[in-house]
């Protein structure tokens, strides 16, 4: 039998910068075709192919992608925006995701219809800026709140405070505290092992006891000694620690269940915190909103002390508090370390109430240092002060939830536009009929049909439109135009009198009202999880189309008119073929529709984003939860005020009754029984 001979594979043997300077120089005349070749090392026939336009100057040698590179770059930038907005998408529906585009632009790219794992392989080579990463987890509420709105008003009066209270140079008096849990069952660190084994196994305790400790730190690096709770209900709890273990000036406390309380938080305060904060006055403590940092007694021992309060937006702690940023995750590395190394000294070891002082010393003291201390502060912009250290980067995932105030747009560069900016509506005359709309008849319901509610309001022609001017029978067709060759619309009807006859209904000649609003290209066209065909687009605001049509925006263009003609004469074929898409250039020409280029790569565009990018607002629509606008008062406040100690005395005077009347109401109930 023959043996096979193997095709040599050719090999690239000049750069590609090379090419390109070999190219300018033929076509300046510097060089010839030959003395390109030989100078820069590149063959002529892929100099002449190049100068006759045979072949694209930028295109690359081998099989071509699947997609354009302007598709595959637009899918890629929407990707890791959702990633930003953590919204990220898998590589599995990265796949699927990328079939549903061919499909709706009806390009058959893959032979089964969606990409596979060499489709992936050379996506990363072409864009080594993705990859697979694993996403931290970050709670709706959280990602919700840290935005713009929130944590600049609250810079802002950080930023007040310490400059009235002259600390701008004395970080040793601006302090932050909070508390952690630690529990006797650890996390293991990573151990040496053999490759491809299947279980990896690591020592840990059977006790998952949990223990809090209160940590407090200021600006300059400095710390102070911690406050331990033990899980207990009297004292005999404590008997079982080695304290002799644990840090300097430690001090010890027990609860039912291992939690500050609001008796621990004032006791924190008097026997810690003003123990060692110094003699020196003003200072400034930042701490998170639990109900144990504001009892009136701490707040009226704080006010009396001159230690100001000031309380952190809700859910903002994991950005905004320097020991969550750089304290305390390299104290549980510390803590696990350990752990695992005691274990590891012998079989017999176990972490219990005995060893747990020894092994969260060690923690405390390689965890908790003035450089993790300092980074914190500076990376939350406390210390020194400095708005500008939040990353713009952290606000990315509150974006699909921010509401924009109505009446207002966001364009593409992020900034808002007025009303009087806004694109003007134009009324063209529709060629089916809906339903009846007489001038002269009294206003009738505008009914907007969801697949799960009818929003029913009232609407009239202005006053502006003359009767005479309007037709004499016509009904008003509702749609919102996009760069989509499929228009997204969907006419919205309305109800017809019993007067109405059937003759009248047929005579009639529909009104269809455009709305071209290119501010909304962000928004996504389709659902992702919705059933709605592909050229669904639902009205939710028939009031503000009113309001349009009132102030005179609207123009009536009637179908047969040059002016209608010319502002549809740039309507895409239904399909794109591939070869169209395959032969778009860099500069956007298409060689069957080279005058119509820009618009075949808009709807691309579009339909990438409707497919890839999640959605920049909320969706209002049944089962998908209420949708809650950026808060412009936020929770952060001075609690060291007057005001906030009144507010105090109140709750804790309203709550005195409370158990009065409930106490009574017992003693009453108890006596009648009796």
């Amino acid at each position: 039998m023959a043996k096979k001979r193997s095709a040599k594979r050719k090999i690239l043997r000049y750069k590609h910068e090379s090419l390109v300077k070999a190219v300018e120089d033929v076509k300046k005349g510097v060089l010839s075709v030959r003395a390109a070749e030989k100078l820069y090392n590149v063959p002529r026939s892929t100099i002449s192919d190049k100068i006759s336009g045979r072949s694209d100057l930028d295109t690359n040698i081998g099989r071509q992608p699947a997609l354009p590179k302007f598709i595959e770059e637009r899918v890629v930038g929407n990707v890791l925006e959702a990633s930003k907005r953590g919204m990220g998408i898998s590589r599995r529906q990265l796949f699927a995701r990328t079939g549903i585009l061919c499909q709706r632009m009806k390009v058959a790219a893959f032979k089964n219809g969606a990409p596979g794992r060499g489709w992936w392989d050379g996506l990363k080579k072409r864009h080594p800026e993705i990859t697979i990463r694993k996403p931290e987890k970050l709670g709706n509420s959280r990602a919700r709140m840290l935005n713009p709105t929130v944590v600049n008003k609250y810079l802002n009066d950080l930023g007040n405070i310490i400059t009235n209270l002259n600390l701008n140079d004395k970080p040793h008096n601006i302090w932050n505290c909070d508390e952690t849990g630690k529990q006797f069952q650890h996390t293991p660190v990573k151990v040496i092992s053999e490759k491809g084994a299947r279980n990896v196994v690591g020592r840990v305790s059977e006790n998952r006891t949990n223990i809090t400790i209160m940590v407090c730190v200021n600006g300059a690096g400095g710390k102070m000694a911690p406050m331990v709770v033990v899980k207990g209900k009297t004292s005999a709890t404590l008997h079982g620690l080695h304290v002799s273990d644990a840090p300097p000036d430690t001090v010890f406390a027990y609860q039912e269940n291992g939690w500050m309380t609001e008796e621990l938080g004032e006791r924190w305060f008097r026997d810690v915190f003003l123990k060692n904060c110094g003699p020196e006055r003003p200072q400034l403590l930042i701490l998170d909103g639990h109900s144990s940092h504001e009892t009136l007694g701490l707040l009226e021992l704080a006010m009396k002390e001159n230690i100001h309060i000031i309380c952190l937006p809700p859910h903002t702690t994991h950005v905004l508090q320097p020991l969550d940023r750089s304290v305390f995750g390299p104290f549980n590395a510390a803590y696990n370390a350990a752990c695992s190394e005691f274990l590891s000294e012998s079989p017999y070891h176990i972490v219990n109430k005995s060893s747990f002082l020894n092994l969260f010393n060690k923690a405390f003291q390689s965890g908790i240092t003035k450089e993790n201390i300092v980074n914190g502060f500076k990376a939350c912009g406390i210390v020194p002060f400095n708005p500008g250290a939040i990353s713009s980067d952290a606000f990315h995932p509150s974006v699909a939830t921010e509401v924009v105030p109505p009446h207002q747009h966001t364009s593409p560069d992020n900034t808002r536009s007025s009303p009087a900016s806004q694109p003007t509506c134009t009324v063209t005359l529709a060629t089916s009929d809906t339903a009846i709309l007489d001038p002269t008849s009294p206003p009738i319901p505008l009914c907007a049909h969801t697949e799960t509610q009818s929003i029913c309001t009232p609407i009239s022609i202005p006053e502006t439109q003359s009767p005479e001017s309007m037709p004499s029978c016509s009904a008003l067709s509702i749609s919102k135009s996009y760069d989509h060759p499929e228009g997204l619309s969907t006419r919205i009807p309305f109800s017809t009198s019993e007067s109405q006859t059937p003759e009248a209904i047929s005579a009639c000649t529909p009104l269809e009202l455009s709305i071209s609003d290119p501010s909304c290209s962000d928004r996504a066209l389709i659902p992702l999880e919705s059933a709605c065909s592909d050229d669904t687009f639902v009205l939710d605001d028939p009031e503000a189309l009113l309001s349009l049509i009132t102030s005179g925006q609207c123009q009536i263009v009637p179908e047969d008119t040059a002016e209608y003609r010319s502002a549809h004469e740039s309507e895409l074929p239904e399909t794109i073929s591939a070869g169209d898409c395959q032969s778009l250039s860099d500069d956007g020409d298409v060689s069957p529709y080279a005058s119509k280029s820009t618009s075949v790569e808009s709807v691309w565009n579009s339909v990438v984003e409707s497919i890839f990018l999640p959605p920049s607002h909320p969706n209002t629509e049944k089962g998908t939860g209420t949708v809650k606008k950026s808060k412009s008062k936020t929770s952060h406040r001075l609690l060291t005020t007057k005001d906030v100690i009144e507010e105090k005395k109140e709750k804790e005077l309203k709550k005195m009754l409370k158990e009065k009347l409930k106490t009574e109401r017992k003693q009453k109930m108890k006596n009648k029984k009796q």
